[in-house]
């Protein structure tokens, strides 16, 4: 039996999603017997820290890091840092998040004995991926799951199967944790038209949204092309995408070429997302590739949906029929079709989205998640089994 409390280190990339599920675990360990420490990696890993840093238990480190490209001396400090905090406390347990921090945690964890969780979030070799990038990265996490890797703990089946297929790991090493939403938090008392007009979207117009950055993966391009069809066919729909990112201008350029500008509304990042999604008819997700996007989990839990591509573990959440549609990555036509048919259909939509609330609520809430990740922690630090 390990001595309690269990000491934690959590190295996490500072931005996007793997940045939320750092604030989720820390906030989550308060009520158990965990003491948490976190290396915030990345760009913005003092805002990170910060707000870690701020619950009572957890200390957090910010360490500057390249997100995407190889940078051999900064790397460097990265390693020799996670390195020299590793050897500077009793740690139980190291949890590595995302590709590039969570090799550069298992190369400094060499030797030390402590075992490692490793979770992808997606691994980089994805199906977006540039070919000779994600070779390159099949073969660094194939020495990483074999040599340095107690766990690998993914957020989908989907992901797991994926780091099978190209020989990460084997099957005893893989766990699934899906991730979870606090559905309570989606059902919030709106003022529709206030909230609409925040958005410059007519009160009673049809209304299909997508939240996320306006990035390769989640397609916005595409989107527009998708708008046009749906509009060719329903003038009245109006369409809104809520977040920022490198292709912002690129997609308003196209809603301009494509004549949109009127039903095709860019609301940029926005802290009310709850309150966003409950003036919508329709959640729409158009990514190239997922892990298990939360995004999408919120939508069902604010009662939508959802229509979306069936890449990796998107099928896992959205069941065909039942809670939404599914559309194969990358066909325009199917995804305008999807959404027009719940466009015109008021008791489909409803009768999706209610169920879509209740697969959440029975499956994928935030209780659960913690629940789940924590039972593995302890598993693994008393090396028992954890499948």
């Amino acid at each position: 039996m390990v001595k309690r409390p269990i000491r934690v280190l959590e190295v996490v990339k500072s931005g996007g999603g793997v940045g939320q599920y750092a604030r989720w675990i820390a906030a989550g360990a308060q009520a158990e017997d965990f003491r948490l420490t976190f290396a915030c990696l990345s760009e913005g890993g003092e805002e990170l820290a910060a707000a870690l840093n701020a619950l009572d238990g957890v200390q957090a480190f910010s360490m500057p890091m390249a997100r995407y490209r190889i940078d051999p001396a900064g790397d460097l400090r990265v390693l020799l840092r996670l390195r020299g905090l590793m050897r500077s406390q009793p740690f139980d347990l190291i949890h590595a998040h995302a590709s590039k921090p969570g090799f550069l945690a298992r190369l400094a964890a060499r030797g030390l004995g402590i075992p490692l969780i490793y979770s992808p979030h997606c691994f980089a070799f994805h199906a977006g991926a540039n070919p000779l990038v994600a070779r390159l990265w099949v073969l660094l996490e194939r020495v990483a799951a074999r040599y340095w890797t107690t766990c690998i703990m993914t957020v989908a089946d989907a992901e797991r199967e994926l780091g099978l297929a190209n020989g990460v790991g084997n099957a005893a090493q893989y766990c699934t944790v899906h991730s979870g939403v606090v559905v309570a938090d989606f059902s919030p008392d709106v003022a529709r038209a206030v909230v609409r007009r925040s958005l410059d979207v007519p009160p009673d117009a049809p209304l299909v949204g997508v939240v996320g950055r306006l990035s390769r993966q989640k397609n916005p391009l595409r989107m527009v092309e998708i708008a046009r069809q749906v509009a060719a066919q329903n003038p009245e729909v109006h369409f809104v995408w809520v977040g920022d990112g490198p292709l912002l201008e690129d997609a308003k350029a196209r809603v301009r070429a494509a004549g949109l500008e009127a039903v095709f509304h860019f609301a940029g990042r926005r802290g009310d997302i709850p309150q966003v999604l409950a003036v919508l008819d329709v959640f729409a997700l158009p990514s190239l590739w997922e892990a298990f996007p939360l995004t999408v989990l919120e939508a069902m839990a604010a009662g939508l949906p959802v229509v979306a591509t069936a890449v990796q573990g998107v099928p896992e959440a959205v069941q065909q029929g039942e809670t939404g549609l599914l559309v194969p990555p990358g066909d325009v036509d199917a995804f305008a079709r999807a959404l027009l048919s719940l466009l015109e259909a008021s008791e489909l939509r409803a009768r999706l989205g209610e169920a879509a609330r209740r697969r959440v609520s029975a499956r994928f809430t935030r209780r659960q998640m913690l629940r789940r990740l924590f039972s593995l922690y302890t598993n693994v630090v008393e090396g028992r089994a954890f499948q």
